[in-house]
């Protein structure tokens, strides 16, 4: 009990002190600034911040939520997000902790990481960081590979295509409305071009692939679609880490918690318009499955097919 209890407490220490660069991470991505070289610094005055300034979740607490130099307000998200990656870590280190092997338990804390500053990022930005979503895809990649885990890709291939059926359908029904077939004839390609223009974008700048004529597209803002690009680098990224049952397990905990949130948040909002960022529920629904997914597979199989 004592090993289980130091464990989980060195999981959620290390935990939030990954949490505070992911911080670094969710705010450098979005206003510039290198991850390694730039010392932290206040974002309201700029001062560079001292070590005590530093502590996760207990400096934000101590300064009662002011920057000590020039006493401007520090966004609550700060120890939120140091909070939360304590959390999940220590939860991570209670559930697998010491029965998998190191090289294991860094590969799940690295796609974890990545997918709660996806999420986080999401929520704030409404979009999905490349700087994130592409190595994760890139080394889940070269592991299933180096693994020959073809479980791996049959996931990925068949997440990536439920997710791009979405976007085809309401672009062949709003074709057929519009007696035209070219946003379908996009779709169709792009459902072919997307897994190459994320393979290539691992090694060639987005910038370079944007004026290559195969990679452009027209957007039709007049047709429908609530999963986009970031959410298909999720597909991927849920297939190759998960494999097929896991995967069809997050997928189904994805919707479900996304409609009750999307629900309960229309209902406040009021608001028919009201954006709700996807990757989030894709995330969660990837670690809940990484966590309990056979689980949750072995109680649906017992309860609704062998009753």
């Amino acid at each position: 009990m004592n090993t289980l209890i130091f464990s989980v407490s060195a999981f959620c220490l290390f935990g939030s002190i990954w949490g505070s660069f992911g911080n670094v991470v969710l705010h450098r991505l979005k206003h510039g600034g290198s991850l390694v070289f730039d010392r932290s610094h206040c974002p309201q005055c700029n001062t560079t911040l001292g070590v005590l300034d530093l502590f996760p979740i207990l400096s934000w607490i101590f300064l009662r939520g002011k920057c000590r130099y020039c006493q401007n307000s520090i966004s609550i998200q700060y120890p939120i997000t140091e909070l939360l990656f304590a959390i999940i870590w220590g939860l991570y280190g209670y559930v697998f902790f010491p029965y998998i092997s190191i090289a294991q338990t860094l590969l799940h804390l690295f796609i974890i990481s990545s997918l709660i500053i996806i999420s986080l990022y999401d929520i704030k930005y409404y979009e999905i960081p490349d700087e994130v979503s592409l190595p994760s895809i890139f080394i889940l990649t070269l592991i299933a590979l180096w693994q020959q885990n073809t479980d791996a890709f049959i996931a990925a291939t068949l997440i990536y295509s439920f997710f791009y059926l979405q976007i085809f359908i309401p672009t062949a029904i709003y074709a057929w409305k519009q007696k035209s077939w070219k946003e379908v004839f996009i779709a169709i390609k792009s459902f072919f071009i997307f897994p190459l223009w994320i393979a290539l974008s691992c090694f060639i700048s987005e910038k370079k692939l944007e004026k290559w004529s195969i990679f452009q597209e027209e957007e039709n803002e007049e047709i429908p679609q609530w999963i986009g690009g970031g959410d298909l680098r999720i597909a991927f990224i849920m297939g190759l880490f998960l494999g097929t049952k896991e995967a069809l397990i997050a997928l189904f905990l994805s919707y479900i918690i996304g409609s009750f949130i999307g629900v309960f948040v229309l209902a406040i909002y009021k608001k028919k318009n009201q954006m709700i960022p996807f990757g989030p529920f894709l995330s969660l629904g990837t670690i809940i499955s990484l966590f309990a997914g056979q689980t949750l597979w072995t109680l649906y199989w017992e309860t609704f097919v062998n009753f």
